[in-house]
């Protein structure tokens, strides 16, 4: 942040936009475009997200540091950091001097005490975007510009292992795709799916799948991972709706994990029924409200910048009768711990 107010997560969403704007166009300056920003004390707040996610930047945060209150308290730093370090951590330090009083000569020896400690457990000191798997900053020269990154290429690199939700939830979403609704398939059908959520898996079973990826970056993960698992019977396309084939050209249609960025599903739907042939499938999966819901969706915007959204039974139940489904079933499914993540619903219906 600009002025770095250990109280920054208590002013308004305008006031942190502010801190983070300021601080990008200092560091531009010196050549240096960022897009990780690391909150004031560790702490982080709802406000946070839209900030971050109109600036194309990400929060990351630590999970080991000193209290030294800005290398004011330098002696024994070394202890508190090494105590109980382990493989993943992020450690803080400071690389400013309080304005009097620091003794440089123990400052070095601290910090070399904690490299030595983490080389003698056999550990290595890796970069910041090797350890979350996030660019943090890139260097230009003088007159250069460099993009952010999209908010929907960043939605493409959480529909992993993890996703927005966590590796629970993923996990339990992999299980119901892979046990409801790839057997449903045949080599012969055509299916579209939204989002990349399933593409591998449809495209080693049936003769064909379009997916539609919200971005180039998103279409980019796509390929290479086709490529990777020798999956042909792919076809990848970027945009709307309006770019797949209409007139009832697909057997089944599948969303996962792209109803919770869909601002309004009502819409969605009404775009994919025209697709589908008479008797077609629509299947999603999508996390259900609830006060775990609730809980998840900010964590998830604190976390990734995102604020995902989440939906009712009767709320989906409306837009897909408007839509023209019908045999419509909703379950609802628990991924591990309710407060761990929030609960999934898993819909299958048909167009008649």
């Amino acid at each position: 942040s600009y002025n770095h107010d250990p109280f920054l997560m208590l002013k308004g969403t305008n006031y942190l936009r502010g801190e983070i704007r300021h601080a990008r166009e200092i560091l531009a300056r010196l050549g240096i475009i960022t897009f990780a920003f690391r909150p004031p004390v560790g702490i982080t707040s709802p406000r946070l997200w839209r900030p971050l996610l109109e600036s194309g930047s990400h929060c990351v945060n630590f999970s080991r540091r000193a209290f030294d209150a800005g290398n004011r308290r330098l002696p024994g730093m070394a202890d508190k950091l090494i105590r109980r370090i382990r493989p993943g951590d992020i450690i803080l330090l400071h690389d400013v001097a309080p304005a009097r009083g620091f003794d440089r000569d123990l400052w070095l020896a601290e910090v070399g005490r904690v490299i030595d400690v983490i080389r003698e457990k056999g550990l290595e000191i890796a970069p910041l975007s090797k350890l979350t798997g996030r660019r943090v900053s890139v260097r230009i020269d003088a007159g250069d510009t460099i993009p952010a990154p999209s908010p929907l290429d960043l939605i493409a690199t959480l529909t992993g292992d993890e996703g927005i939700w966590g590796s629970t939830y993923a996990g339990k979403e992999r299980e119901l795709f892979e046990t409801n609704f790839l057997p449903l398939l045949g080599p012969t059908h055509r299916v579209l799916d939204i989002g990349t959520g399933g593409a591998l898996s449809i495209g080693r079973r049936v003769g064909s799948v379009t997916v539609m990826v919200p971005s180039e970056g998103a279409a980019s993960l796509l390929e290479e991972g086709a490529r990777r698992e020798g999956v042909d019977a792919i076809d990848i396309r970027t945009g709307g709706l309006e770019s797949a084939e209409r007139g009832g050209h697909y057997d089944a249609v599948t969303c996962l994990s792209s109803f919770e960025y869909t601002p309004v599903i009502e819409h969605l739907l009404a775009g994919l029924s025209p697709l589908l042939k008479p008797g077609g499938i629509l299947y999603i999966i999508t996390a259900r409200r609830s006060c775990s819901g609730f809980i998840a969706r900010a964590r998830a915007a604190m976390r990734f910048g995102i604020l995902p959204r989440t939906r009712s039974e009767g709320s989906i139940s409306r837009a897909l009768a408007a839509a023209g489904f019908r045999e419509t079933r909703i379950t609802i499914h628990h991924a591990g711990s309710p407060w761990a993540s929030p609960h999934l619903l898993e819909v299958v219906a048909r167009k008649w």
